[in-house]
C-alpha cells in the first residue's frame, strides 16, 4: 500500500488494517507512515510504525450496535421518545409522536417540545428543566444516571384539542 501511494504521488499518511496473528485470531492495527525524501525529492524510504487498535476498534463496533438496538428501540416504542441536549435543544423524537399528537418528527424537531405545551404545563416544565441543570451541574456522573422524575403535562395537539401526558 505504501509503494502504490508513493507511485500515484500521494503521502501516505494513517492506514488501519485488519491482519491475521500468527495464532489465528485477527487484530487490526493502526499503521503510520512518512516517506523520506532524497535531495532530489524522490523516495529515499519511509519511516513506519504500527500499533494494535483492536480493542477501539471492538469498542466502536459495539457502541455502532447498541446504537442500533436504542434506536431500533426508540423508533418503534408506543411511549413518545426524546433527547434534548443541555442547551435544551430537542435532537431526537421517535415516531409515537404524529400518533400521540398528529405531528411529524420533521415538525416536532422544529417547533421543539415546550412550544407544544399550554401555557401552565410550559411553566411547569421550564421549573423542572432549570432545577433539574442546577442540580446536575453538581452531581457526579453515577448521581446522574440514577436520577427520575415524573411529571405530568397537557399538550397541544395538531388538531387543537389536548392531551394530558406523564
Amino acid at each position: 500500500i505504501l509503494s502504490q501511494a508513493v507511485e500515484r504521488g500521494e503521502k501516505p499518511d494513517r492506514i488501519t488494517m485488519r491482519y491475521q496473528h500468527a495464532e489465528g485470531h485477527y487484530l487490526w492495527m493502526e499503521c503510520v507512515s512518512s516517506i523520506i525524501l532524497d535531495k532530489n525529492g524522490e523516495c529515499a524510504g519511509a519511516i513506519l510504525s504500527s500499533r494494535d487498535v483492536t480493542q477501539r476498534k471492538e469498542t466502536e463496533a459495539r457502541l455502532r450496535n447498541s446504537e442500533r438496538q436504542y434506536r431500533l428501540l426508540a423508533d418503534n416504542a408506543d411511549d413518545v421518545i426524546w433527547v434534548q441536549d443541555m442547551n435544551l435543544h430537542l435532537t431526537y423524537i421517535s415516531p409515537a409522536i404524529q400518533k400521540l399528537l398528529g405531528y411529524t418528527v420533521d415538525e416536532t424537531l422544529a417547533s421543539g417540545i415546550m412550544q407544544l405545551l399550554v401555557a401552565q404545563s410550559a411553566h411547569q416544565a421550564q421549573r423542572l428543566v432549570s432545577r433539574s441543570l442546577v442540580e446536575a451541574k453538581k452531581a457526579t456522573p453515577e448521581q446522574i444516571k440514577n436520577v427520575s422524575r415524573t411529571i405530568e403535562l397537557e399538550v397541544r395537539k395538531k388538531d387543537n384539542s389536548n392531551v394530558w401526558t406523564e
